[in-house]
């Protein structure tokens, strides 16, 4: 019996290993929290200056509105903690920051916007 109920043991942690193999938790750590797991971050590597997936992993705020960019590290603090005018104020700066005014052009071995 005892061989039998550690057989069963190590079947059910195989098990558990493969569901959170295929499954990953839902909830990802965010650096702006204290508590480090945040139920609006995600993980992604997209990068939306360029357009394309990069080999660099981002991390996502979902609760960020009206922003093109809504990476996490653009962040100066957690988005559910700013006022709104230091939200607008983000805003206004990130997407000034992504879409530049005419004469710029993306350039990926700067990894960033230069003059034409």
């Amino acid at each position: 019996m005892n061989t039998q109920s550690q057989t069963s043991e190590v079947w059910l942690l195989k098990k558990q290993a493969i569901v959170l193999a295929h499954n990953p938790p839902m909830f990802e750590p965010c650096e702006h929290k204290e508590k480090g797991i945040c139920p609006y971050s995600a993980k992604s590597k997209y990068d939306p200056e360029v357009g394309e997936y990069l080999w660099e992993t981002y991390t996502y705020c979902g609760a960020m509105s009206g922003s093109i960019d809504t990476r996490a590290m653009k962040l100066d603090k957690c988005w559910l903690n700013m006022s709104k005018g230091q939200r607008s104020k983000h805003v206004k700066n990130v997407n000034n920051s992504v879409f530049p005014r005419r004469g710029y052009r993306y350039d990926k071995a700067v990894k960033g916007w230069v003059r034409i």
